[in-house]
């Protein structure tokens, strides 16, 4: 019901008013008989609407509109003026007035034009308050993104600059906002020009050629570039994302852009990258055959070159084949339950072309943390088996003449040989393993029983800044005091024999700063029995606990975004029920059900929520919205826990995988009454 004061100095029509206006059951009247009663109503009473006469003592029509104007903004004033004023009617205009209505005529007509005035007017003005509120409910959301955002209109008008913008590029919103001609441009290439979210309101070739690539996600453009400007010239890499604004008709009437810094990212890539590098580098120098393996799955991960000449095949056709196809009997080549040394002195293998050779298989077996590899060495022993079954038809023939002496010889020379072999295999073991660790992208230490230091790669050099000269011979020196105790008991766990898969400790390196490392340790064994040091594997992981920590306040800020909308936000299924993956904590306001209840339809299904006669109409409105790639906004009922039926309003749009195809739906719903209360 529309609550409206009428201000006006003649009794009778005051009350006619009242009576005509109130009968229709849509207004409460309240009278004034002067602007001064009216003015002390407005102090403890709200009214939706006024209707004031014109000419009345000590205050007319006019000067009671500047007043309501001035204390009490924008409640719809009509004014009532006798016939012959247009003077006054200019005047009201001018002054807010929203309708005027003359004096005089039919009563009926006059007062069925009255309450439409009324009801314009009072419609006008919630309209007009919906939209800011909605508007100020968008800007809230936008600011609290956690991503630097920008949106503009169709013309290219700036109309939001969030405080994460704000933070990377040092402008404020104040500054930017209601401007165009590419200013939102500057803070990045210091150049008004056109980016990327420009390419959603007009694709331009010119524009495509200034990014390395650009990818398109649904309606969404996504893509990275390097920005030279960026931070006094540092520079910095950046992810963009820009998707279209649609209206209610699916017309696009603005764009927007969020934009992501990952440069950390970047440099890690980089890193990791490099580290490949240095591995492929020493792995395809090696003179043997050498190959990778997942001992678990059997599949093979990597093969050098000398294993790609052995095989003849290529590295990519050895990466699609599993162990077993190297083998002439397709039984696995490494035991499932294997770990540590690995050495099978004869089995037979076979080449790409099917040709059958003796192979003898050395290496170790690592357990790492997703997986458990096998490195191992190929040896064709063809020539040696051949040498073998020579020498011994030639030893053959001498035992024939002299058996003991044979016999003794052919010892003799089995065991000089043996040590030949031994020897030799030491030497390429201790050239191999020295490589290995030079050229190892993880800092390798290794030190004997009473904890002087034996070796000291070049990436230990790296990590914490001493020279191999200057440690070899020492004892480590970047232990903190308050942590000796616990690295001397660390050293005894290795020494009795236990190694360690992995732990995360902070080092101190030689300018004094701190460095986050993961250890891996393992005792250094003289023979089977005896342990003559430990050996120590380090990964520096400062930047990954870096990396860490920023996605996990990422996820935190969102979490704590999603679960404080006033709404239920959602991600479900392609499926009739709307299996739940994820569901804000708005849903126990809208359905009386817990997030947990509908996830995965614990408790129940969203789906059998929908009253039945709305489903079908439910189902083809988003079949609509999926078919034009365009969100879907629709107005249903649903069936509380409680059982009661409630009115809801919902947007959402549909999820496609890069093969284009629908997996899932997003969108939030909220209570219609809501709504209709903004």
């Amino acid at each position: 019901m529309i609550s409206v004061l009428y201000v006006d100095d003649e009794q009778n029509l005051l009350d006619i008013a009242k009576v005509f206006l109130e009968q229709t059951g849509k207004f409460h009247i309240d009278t004034s008989a002067s602007v001064p009663e009216a003015q002390e109503k407005l102090v403890s009473i709200k009214y939706d609407a006024i209707l004031s006469d014109y000419q009345m003592p000590v205050m007319d029509g006019i000067q009671f509109l500047k007043f309501v104007r001035e204390h009490h903004g924008s409640i719809p004033f009509i004014l009532f003026t006798g016939r012959g004023r247009e003077e006054v009617v200019i005047q009201a205009l001018e002054n807010g007035a929203d309708f005027y209505i003359q004096k005089g005529g039919d009563p009926r007509s006059q007062f069925a034009e009255l309450q439409n005035k009324i009801e314009k007017a009072v419609t006008e003005k919630l309209a007009i308050h919906a939209q800011k509120v909605s508007e100020q409910r968008l800007t809230d959301i936008i600011n609290f993104l956690p991503d630097p955002t920008l949106v503009i209109d169709a013309q290219g008008i700036a109309i939001a600059w969030n405080r994460a913008m704000e933070q990377m590029t040092g402008v404020p919103a104040s500054d930017m906002l209601g401007k165009g001609n590419y200013e939102y441009a500057l803070p990045f290439y210091h150049e008004r020009r056109p980016i990327l979210l420009d390419l959603i309101l007009s694709y331009d070739i010119a524009i495509v050629q200034t990014y390395e690539n650009i990818r398109q996600n649904g309606s969404s453009l996504i893509s990275e570039k390097f920005i030279q400007d960026m931070y006094g010239g540092k520079g910095a890499y950046l992810w963009f994302v820009a998707s279209p604004l649609c209206d209610a008709h699916g017309s696009i009437v603005g764009a927007i852009e969020s934009i992501r810094d990952i440069t950390l990212q970047k440099k890690l890539e980089q890193t990791v990258r490099a580290s490949e590098r240095r591995y492929h580098n020493v792995f395809d120098a090696a003179a043997e055959a050498m190959i990778v393996v997942d001992r678990d799955s059997g599949k093979i991960l990597d093969a050098n070159i000398a294993a790609m000449q052995l095989y003849g095949y290529t590295r990519d056709e050895f990466r699609s084949l599993q162990s077993r196809d190297l083998t002439d009997d397709r039984a696995r080549m490494i035991p499932a339950d294997r770990e540590g040394i690995l050495h099978i002195p004869e089995r037979r293998h076979r080449k790409k072309d099917g040709f059958l050779f003796p192979a003898e298989i050395s290496g170790n077996v690592y357990p790492q943390k997703k997986q458990t590899i096998a490195i191992i060495t190929v040896r064709d022993i063809t020539d040696r088996k051949n040498a073998e079954r020579e020498l011994a038809w030639r030893n053959d023939a001498l035992n024939a003449a002299n058996e003991q002496l044979a016999a003794t010889t052919e010892e003799l020379r089995q065991n000089c040989e043996e040590l030949g072999n031994n020897q030799r295999q030491l030497v390429q073991a201790n050239d191999f393993l020295t490589s290995l660790i030079s050229a190892s992208p993880f800092a390798i230490i290794a030190f004997d029983v009473g904890g002087t230091i034996l070796r000291w790669n070049t990436a230990a050099e790296r990590l914490f800044g001493w020279s191999e000269y200057e440690m070899v011979g020492k004892t480590l020196p970047n232990i903190p005091m308050e942590k000796l105790p616990e690295f001397r008991a660390f050293i005894q766990r290795v020494l009795s024999g236990e190694a360690i898969p992995g732990i995360e400790l902070q080092r101190i390196t030689k300018d004094g700063s701190k460095v986050d490392i993961r250890l891996f340790a393992a005792p250094i064994y003289y023979d089977e029995v005896t342990i003559t040091g430990v050996l120590g594997i380090i990964e520096d992981i400062t930047e990954q606990k870096a990396i860490a920590e920023a996605l996990s306040d990422n996820r935190r800020i969102l979490d704590t975004l999603m679960h404080n909308l006033p709404v239920m936000v959602y991600r479900c299924r392609n499926d009739p029920e709307w299996t739940m993956e994820f569901v804000s904590n708005g849903c126990v306001d809208l359905t009386g059900y817990a997030p947990e209840d509908l996830i995965q339809n614990c408790t129940i299904s969203f789906g059998s929520l929908i009253v039945p006669e709305d489903r079908h109409r439910v189902y083809d409105m988003i079949r609509q919205g999926v078919d034009r790639l365009q969100p879907f906004q629709m107005e249903y009922r649903i069936s509380d826990r409680a059982g009661r039926v409630r009115e809801v309003w919902g947007q959402g749009r549909g999820i496609f995988n890069n093969q284009g195809e629908l997996v899932a739906f997003e969108g939030y719903i909220t209570d219609t009454v809501e709504i209709k209360r903004a």
